[in-house]
């Protein structure tokens, strides 16, 4: 896309290429002191920042919209010394925030409560006992990261001046279609990068309670049998009135429930009320990218050096010359998702490093400190197996998922109280 591929000609560009709008939202449940997961009531009312997802014990911490990686964490991390000074304090007994996308020991899943809700949004609990019917209130329980993120206004008119198009709003649609499709054709390297979740409590699939498991995968809900959809969507990245049909055509057909059930790495999402419609009326505001793991070697969750690779990395894809994500490409995109979910990377390094190489060349001076630090630090994951998120994490909680995880939770609670 022209612009991207450039940029270095172009003296705003060159400044400013690298501006971003972010937001988080994490989710994670509360446990009780024996690693349980909580059967309260949720504890923070209608308090929009801290929220609940599929579960009543689901909290989703919601951030407001910063212009840097670190202001952005810097509100989670207050977001979760309110939530610590609260559950600290409650009556029942003082509750932690499980630190892990994988559940904790699941004692009873019949007596895990879908989030509760009334007068308006009484419709909130029909649709989440839908979920758990269809889907099992323990894949339901995998808590994850969501990454949002947007161009600045200055930047979209910077770059809209530079292409061919005459309308503002068509350009902006066009180049959230064209960093959506790529950003799913490379979540492979994303998912390899950032994937936390090389063990769980057996329990979770079914097995003895209290029992530390793992296998083959660096993270579930990215894996084969993770937070999927029955089956492989297909949606046209060409125009966003295609890719709103393709989820209708979902909906009509039975195969989604509603548009929120379509399980996609990347959604594009309109400002204010999330639907079809408003996307179709509004245009895109912003990406939403889905497949980060909740980290448990950070208090808050997620590593900003992270955040700032995915943001540097789209910018880089969209530089690369634009091909048809058709459904067979949209199909292999997934299948390699799947597969990098996997604890042996083998099978992508090479391509790994071959990438990030050429992301560092891409920007070649240009980049901020911290982001250069950042890109190195996903350098040195791929050149050395050890430094990878699901290797330091299985060798550190292997022998004792619960109980080492509630000293993890136990020492970020008193960590943030202070």
């Amino acid at each position: 896309m022209i612009g991207f591929d450039n940029y270095s000609e172009y003296d705003y560009l060159k400044t400013h290429i690298l501006d971003g709008e972010f937001g988080l939202e994490k989710e994670s449940l509360r446990v009780n002191s024996d690693g349980v997961i909580a059967n309260t009531p949720h504890p923070f009312g209608d308090t929009e920042s801290i929220t609940r997802d599929f579960s009543e014990a689901q909290l989703e911490f919601v951030t407001t919209i910063h212009t840097s990686v670190d202001d952005v964490i810097n509100e989670l991390k207050n977001l979760h010394k309110m939530a610590y000074k609260r559950l600290g304090e409650l009556k029942t007994g003082s509750e932690l925030i499980w630190c892990f996308s994988n559940p904790p020991l699941i004692d009873d899943e019949n007596k895990i409560d879908v989030a509760q809700f009334s007068d308006e949004k009484k419709d909130k609990i029909i649709y989440r006992k839908y979920l758990a019917d269809k889907y099992g209130k323990r894949k339901m329980l995998l808590s994850g990261i969501h990454f949002n993120f947007s161009f600045p206004d200055n930047l979209i008119n910077a770059l809209f001046k530079y292409s061919n198009e005459n309308n503002v709003r068509t350009f902006k649609d066009k180049l959230y279609l064209e960093a959506a499709a790529k950003l799913i054709e490379y979540s492979w390297l994303i998912v390899i990068l950032t994937a936390s979740s090389p063990v769980c409590d057996s329990s979770f699939i079914g097995g003895e309670k209290g029992k530390t498991y793992y296998n083959d995968f660096a993270t579930i809900r990215c894996g084969a049998d993770g937070y999927w959809n029955t089956f492989t969507p297909f949606l046209d990245y060409s125009n966003l009135e295609l890719y709103a049909s393709n989820i209708s055509d979902y909906v009509e057909q039975g195969l989604l429930k509603a548009e929120s059930e379509l399980y996609c790495p990347v959604r594009l999402k309109p400002k204010g009320e999330n639907s079809l419609e408003t996307l179709l009326k509004k245009g895109v505001n912003h990406l939403e990218f889905r497949l980060l793991d909740v980290n448990p070697l950070y208090e808050v969750g997620i590593n900003p050096d992270d955040l700032k690779f995915i943001h540097m990395f789209l910018v880089y894809l969209l530089s690369l010359e634009k091909t048809d994500f058709n459904r067979q490409k949209q199909k292999l995109a997934y299948d390699k998702i799947k597969k990098s979910a996997g604890y042996d990377i083998s099978y992508f390094k090479e391509k790994g490093i071959e990438l990030l190489n050429d992301v560092k060349q891409y920007y070649a001076d240009n980049l901020p400190d911290d982001y250069s630090n950042a890109l190195d630090f996903q350098i040195k994951k791929l050149t050395n197996n050890n430094k990878l998120y699901s290797h330091i994490i299985k060798d550190e909680y292997k022998s004792d998922y619960i109980g080492k995880g509630l000293v993890t939770a136990e020492y970020y609670a008193n960590k943030l109280r202070e």
